[in-house]
C-alpha cells in the first residue's frame, strides 16, 4: 500500500503557521517593551526585537512540527532537511568561536615558536626541544591573555539580551526604559590603581541608607576641611552631582521607581549637610530637575553612558557659581545665561566607549545626540584660553607644571583668562566636575582642576594659593566609606569650630570654679555637670580649656557618663607657659570632665573653660555647671 506523503509547500505552510503564532504568543510577552520603543520612535529596537522573535519562533517551530510527525508516524520528506538545519545551527554557534580565531590562534603558535628560535642560540636538536618544552606555557598565556571572541557573537550576545530578553549583558549597566541606561552593580575605578564595588542597585532603592555614624563623619571631613582652608584665606564649597538615576527617574525599571527615594544616600547626605553642617554646601539636583521641566530638549544627560552631557554640566555650573556668588558676596562672581552660549546639537553620535562596553556595535547606533555649548563674542569668556573654537566639548585643559618657593614642581590642568574678575579657583572631584572646568574660565584667572576623589591633596596649597576650592562629589562614591583627612586637619577644625559658634556659648567658668581631688598622689581637675549634658548625634560641642604649665608635657583628657564611667581618654601636647587647648565632647550623656598631667608632664594648672555648642542652645539649665 502507498504511503501518504505531504507535499512541501503543504509542510512549509503549516510551518510558517506554528511560527507566526509562536512569535505573536512571544510579542505579548514584551507588548510594554514595543510601546514603549514606539512610543519614542526607536524603530531600530522594534525591528531588532521581531526580527530575532521570527528568526527563533521558525526554528523552534521546525523542531515541534518535526516532532510532532514522527511521533504520529507520520515521515516525510522535509523532516530530514529541519533535523539538518537545526543540527547545522547548533554546531555553528557551538564552534563559531573556535573557527573565527583560526587566524589568530595560528599566527599566536607562528610568533612564539619564532620568538624561543631566535632566544635559543644553539644546535637544531637543542632548539627543537627548548621549543617542545617551552611551548606549551608560553602558547597557554597567549591563549588567556590575548584571544578574545569575536565581535559578531559578542553583538549576537548583547542582541539576545537586550532586546530579547530585556537585561542587561553586563553587571556594570542597569537596561532603562526607552534606550536609556543606568549604572548597575559592579566594580568600577576610583582613582588610580584603586578599584573598589559600588551596589547602585541598591542604592536606588533605598536598600543601603546610611547610618547615623556616616552621616556625622561626613559633617566632620567637609567641616575640617573648611576650617584648615580658612585658616589659609581660601574659601570652600562642597558640591553634589546626582547620577542619571535621579534625575530621570522615569526611565528606571519599574521595580527601580517603586522605592523610597528619601532613603537613598544622596539624599539623605544633602538634607543632612543642608540642615546641620557648617559648610557652603550646594545641591544640583533641583535645578537639574527645574531644568528638565523647563526644557525637554536637549537632555541632560546622556541616554547611553551616565555622565551629563555639556548641557548638563552647564546647569550645574550655573547653579554653583550663582550660589557662590550669594554665599560669598566678597568675590566678583558673575552668573552667565543659557542667552550667552550657542547650543549646538549634533545628532546620529554614538558613545564608542559605551557601546563597546555593552557589545552593542556603534555602526548601528548612533542614536544619541552631542551638545556643545559655544561661548558669545563679547562675553567674559573672550580671552579664555584653551576653549575649543566650535565650543565648550570633550577637550580637557592640557597639564602645567607648577612650581613652589622650595623649588618642588608638580603637573596640574589649568586653564587661564587674563580678563577674569578673580585671580585662582581650583577645582577638585570626579569626571562630573572635570566637565565643567572651562565654564570656570569665565570667572577666574587661572583654574586648576585636579582629580580625586578619595583623598583632599593638601599639598597642592604648597604650589597655588587659590581664592575658592570647590569639590564635587557623585553620589555613586557615597557608597564608599567616607574618606580621611591629614592628621593636621582636626587642629584647625577644632580651632574653627570654636570660634565660629561665639553665640552658642553653653558655659564659661574660671580656674576656680575646678574641682580638685588626688587619687594614687595624682592631682585630678574636674568640672561637673549639675544636670546632665546631652551632646546629641547631629551637635558638636567644643572646649577651649586654659592650661598653665610649668614645663612642656602632655595633659590628659577624660569624659564620663551619668554612672562615672569613662567614655572617652584622649591625650594633648602643652608647652611651658599658657596653652589653649581644644577638645571634642563626644554624643551622648556627660557628667564631668577631668583633666590631669600626663607621664613626666609638669605640674599644670586650669586657668579657665568655655563649652561652645554648632546648635543653639536649648536650655540654660540642661548645660549649667557647678564648681
Amino acid at each position: 500500500m502507498k504511503k501518504h506523503t505531504r507535499s512541501s509547500p503543504e509542510v512549509l505552510k503549516r510551518v510558517i503557521g506554528l511560527a507566526l503564532l509562536i512569535s505573536a504568543f512571544c510579542l505579548i510577552g514584551i507588548h510594554s517593551k514595543l510601546r514603549s520603543d514606539f512610543a519614542d520612535s526607536d524603530w531600530q529596537s522594534i525591528v531588532t526585537r521581531v526580527g530575532i522573535i521570527l528568526v527563533v519562533s521558525t526554528i523552534v517551530a521546525f523542531r515541534l512540527k518535526s516532532l510532532f510527525d514522527q511521533q504520529h508516524g507520520k515521515p516525510y520528506a522535509p523532516q530530514s532537511y529541519g533535523r539538518f538545519f537545526v543540527s547545522l545551527l547548533f554546531f555553528s554557534v557551538l564552534f563559531f568561536p573556535l573557527i573565527s580565531q583560526t587566524s589568530h590562534l595560528q599566527k599566536g603558535a607562528f610568533d612564539i615558536t619564532k620568538a624561543i628560535f631566535y632566544s635559543c642560540n644553539k644546535d637544531l636538536p637543542t632548539t627543537v626541544g627548548t621549543v617542545l618544552k617551552e611551548f606549551p606555557d608560553r602558547y597557554k598565556d597567549y591563549i588567556s591573555n590575548d584571544s578574545q571572541l569575536n565581535n559578531l557573537l559578542i553583538h549576537l550576545n548583547s542582541y539576545v539580551k537586550i532586546y530579547g530578553l530585556g537585561v542587561s549583558p553586563n553587571d556594570m549597566i542597569a537596561l532603562g526604559k526607552n534606550g536609556f541606561y543606568f549604572e548597575g552593580s559592579a566594580e568600577r575605578k576610583v582613582e588610580r590603581n584603586i578599584r573598589e564595588h559600588f551596589d547602585n542597585i541598591a542604592d536606588y532603592m533605598g536598600q543601603i541608607p546610611f547610618t547615623e555614624a556616616d552621616l556625622r563623619q561626613w559633617k566632620r571631613i567637609l567641616e575640617e576641611r573648611k576650617y584648615w582652608l580658612k585658616e589659609r584665606g581660601v574659601d570652600y564649597a562642597f558640591v553634589l552631582a546626582p547620577s542619571k538615576a535621579l534625575v530621570y527617574q522615569e526611565y528606571l525599571p519599574t521595580p527601580l521607581q517603586m522605592t523610597d527615594s528619601k532613603r537613598n544616600r544622596y539624599m539623605q547626605l544633602s538634607a543632612y549637610l543642608q540642615e546641620y553642617a557648617d559648610i557652603h554646601f550646594i545641591d544640583t539636583l533641583p535645578p537639574l530637575l527645574e531644568a528638565k521641566r523647563e526644557r525637554k530638549y536637549p537632555l541632560l544627560y546622556y541616554k547611553t553612558d551616565w555622565h551629563w552631557n555639556y548641557y548638563g554640566a552647564f546647569i550645574a555650573y550655573q547653579t554653583i557659581i550663582g550660589e557662590l556668588r550669594d554665599m560669598l558676596p566678597h568675590h566678583e562672581l558673575t552668573s552667565p545665561d543659557l542667552s550667552d552660549f550657542e547650543l549646538s546639537v549634533r545628532k546620529g553620535w554614538a558613545h564608542r566607549k559605551f557601546m563597546d562596553l555593552l557589545g552593542l556595535p556603534v555602526q548601528l547606533h548612533k542614536n544619541e545626540h552631542y551638545v556643545v555649548m559655544k561661548p558669545k563674542k563679547g562675553g567674559s569668556y573672550d580671552d579664555a584660553k584653551h576653549i575649543p573654537r566650535d565650543g565648550i566639548k570633550d577637550v580637557y585643559p592640557q597639564k602645567y607644571t607648577l612650581k613652589a618657593d622650595d623649588g618642588d614642581t608638580m603637573q596640574i590642568r589649568l586653564v587661564q583668562n587674563p580678563n577674569a574678575p578673580i585671580d585662582s579657583i581650583l577645582i577638585l572631584g570626579d569626571s562630573f566636575l572635570e566637565m565643567c572646568v572651562l565654564y570656570f574660565s569665565g570667572n577666574a584667572k587661572r583654574v586648576l582642576n585636579y582629580r580625586t576623589i578619595i583623598n583632599f591633596p593638601a599639598y597642592i596649597f604648597k604650589f597655588e594659593q587659590p581664592d575658592i576650592v570647590v569639590q564635587g562629589l557623585l553620589n555613586m562614591y557615597l557608597l564608599r566609606p567616607p574618606p580621611e583627612n591629614p592628621a593636621e586637619f582636626q587642629k584647625s577644625y577644632m580651632r574653627g569650630k570654636f570660634y565660629e559658634n561665639g553665640n552658642n556659648v553653653v558655659t564659661r567658668r574660671s580656674g576656680e570654679d575646678f574641682r580638685v581631688h588626688f587619687r594614687n598622689r595624682q592631682r585630678f581637675y574636674e568640672i561637673l555637670f549639675s544636670h546632665a549634658n546631652r551632646v546629641g548625634p547631629q551637635e558638636v560641642q567644643i572646649a577651649k580649656v586654659g592650661i598653665e604649665a610649668q614645663q612642656k608635657g602632655q595633659v590628659q583628657f577624660q569624659f564620663f557618663d551619668q554612672d562615672s564611667s569613662v567614655i572617652k581618654t584622649m591625650l594633648l601636647k602643652v608647652d611651658r607657659g599658657h596653652n589653649d587647648l581644644y577638645v571634642e565632647l563626644p554624643t551622648g550623656i556627660i557628667s564631668k570632665l577631668s583633666c590631669t598631667e600626663y607621664g613626666s608632664a609638669a605640674s599644670i594648672i586650669p586657668r579657665n573653660f568655655e563649652l561652645r555648642s554648632d546648635l543653639p542652645i536649648r536650655g540654660i539649665a540642661q548645660h549649667r555647671l557647678i564648681p
